[in-house]
């Protein structure tokens, strides 16, 4: 019985050390696993770094790029801002020309017909090239009264003109495109006397 005993200790004994060799072998195995895998994550991870870095790079450069061209279409703007208005004057200096002969002229003649004539011409010609710059007369003159056009600055009896009618202009009017740069100071015809009366009367 004794005997039995001692062979099942030492079977125990023996199994208790092949299982100690076990696990120091599977410690030893994960260990060299972990090198392993912290090797190629140390790669893996240098390799990131270096892309990091050629990303960073890259972004410098881009904000450099984007600042350069910040600056560069500022400069530009500033530049069309300044000579915006060149083409428009240029056209306009053939019109002083002229303003300049007829006033020459005048101080020589006393053909007053002459001057009036030449600047009419003169306003014609300077009509003309602000149309061709998109700018236009405001129609005021016998027009139905537009407070969108017109800004009224007398209100008239008239035995001719309709009623809310613009009799005359005080002051013209104009438009820039489709824009009001100003609008056309007028008298507005309130009708004739008998009619002006019944309104009032109401």
């Amino acid at each position: 019985m004794a005997e039995n005993e001692k062979e099942l200790e030492k079977e125990k004994a023996i199994d208790a050390e092949e299982q100690i060799d076990e696990v120091e072998k599977e410690e030893d195995r994960v260990v060299e696993i972990s090198e392993k895998e912290l090797n190629e994550l140390r790669a893996a991870l240098d390799s990131k770094e270096k892309e990091i870095e050629s990303y960073k790079d890259r972004l410098l450069r881009l904000a450099a790029e984007m600042e350069n061209l910040r600056k560069r279409l500022e400069r530009e703007k500033e530049e069309h801002l300044k000579f915006a208005n060149e083409n428009l004057i240029k056209r306009l200096l053939p019109v002083i020309d002229n303003l300049e002969r007829s006033i020459e002229h005048a101080k020589q003649s006393q053909d007053v017909e002459g001057l009036i004539e030449g600047v009419e011409m003169t306003l014609k010609g300077f009509l003309e090239v602000l149309e061709q710059f998109g700018c236009k007369i405001i129609k005021a003159e016998g027009e139905p009264f537009d407070p969108a056009y017109h800004e009224a600055i007398q209100k008239q009896e008239s035995e001719e003109i309709p009623q809310n009618r613009v009799i005359c202009e005080y002051q013209k009017g104009y438009m820039m495109n489709d824009r009001l740069l100003r609008p056309a100071k007028v008298v507005v015809s309130c009708g004739k006397l008998e009619e002006t009366e019944k309104e009032s009367n109401k």
